[in-house]
This record gives C-alpha cells, sequence and structure tokens, in this order.
C-alpha cells in the first residue's frame, strides 16, 4: 500500500490489536513483493544486501494464503538463493525457536519483553546488526545478535 513511498508521506498508522496474527500471509506477501519489485530493476541498481526484519508480538493464528511449510521454503530460498539476511524479532515468545522453526537462522532471532525498555532493546539490536552488516565484506559475514543485544531486549530477564 506504501511501497516505495518516502516515510515522510506514509500517514498515521491506525493500529488497532484485535488477537489475530496473519504471520505467514504477511511474510509471504512481503518477501514475494519486494522480490518482485527487485527483479523489476536493472540488475546495477539493485541493492547489494536486503534486510528483512519481521517485528510480531503475536504467534500465527490466522494466515489464509501462506502456510508455515511455504513461508519456510520461501525464506530459506531467498537466504541461500539471493542472500537476503531475515531478522526475526518477536515479542514474549521464544523467538528464536519459533523463528528457527519458519527459517530464520537462530543467530538473527531475538527475543524482546513488549514493554519500552525492550522493544527499545529490540530496535537498537537490529540496527546496530545492520550496520555491522552493511560494514562487513559479504563474503565473511556470519553474524547474529550479540548476547549484550539479547539481554537489553529483556531487562530484568535470566536469558537462556
Amino acid at each position: 500500500m506504501y511501497a516505495d513511498l518516502p516515510i515522510e508521506r506514509v500517514p498515521a498508522l491506525d493500529l488497532r490489536p484485535r488477537g489475530g496474527t496473519a504471520l505467514y500471509d504477511a511474510v509471504g506477501k512481503l518477501v514475494t513483493e519486494v522480490g518482485e519489485s527487485l527483479a523489476a530493476q536493472p540488475k546495477r541498481e539493485r541493492p547489494g544486501t536486503v534486510i528483512v526484519v519481521v517485528l510480531t508480538d503475536g504467534h500465527e493464528n490466522s494466515s489464509r494464503e501462506w502456510t508455515h511449510e511455504a513461508v519456510r521454503a520461501l525464506i530459506t530460498r531467498q537466504q541461500e538463493v539471493y542472500s537476503w539476511d531475515f531478522l526475526f524479532l518477536g515479542a514474549n515468545m521464544d523467538a528464536v525457536r519459533i523463528g528457527s522453526q519458519m527459517g530464520f537462522d537462530p543467530r538473527r532471532s531475538i527475543t524482546y519483553t513488549a514493554a519500552p525498555a525492550g522493544v527499545a532493546g529490540a530496535f537498537r539490536a537490529g540496527a546496530a546488526y545492520s550496520a555491522r552488516r552493511r560494514t562487513a565484506p559479504a563474503a565473511a559475514w556470519d553474524g547474529g545478535f550479540s548476547d549484550e543485544e539479547r539481554a537489553a531486549a529483556q531487562p530484568g530477564q535470566e536469558q537462556v
């Protein structure tokens, strides 16, 4: 709906929790649309790095178009064939386990506490990951979230 719009032109979002998380549909649609958009660009204009960040506070419970298996296959293909990076940030859940089941690298999944400090920690971790990824040589990149970033995303929680 707002693809390719400068952020200042995107209207304020009206977000209302309704107990439904169509996580597979959202991920499948996003990855497919971004992939099609990039494929339509001349190769020289495509970005060298694509980082997809999935931020959720709910478990999949209402997708109608995409299945678990289809999303996992899509994520795996984009990582292996096109070298896309996928980050999974999940509130109040075992994001490493859930993300891994969906095809996310466990090093690139982080659990955060759905409170201001936890959300801020998760956002800082995502920003720091992106900065490290942009400056690392592509062939040598094998990073993920640090223990410190994981702790900052779950203040007051014991780390597993």
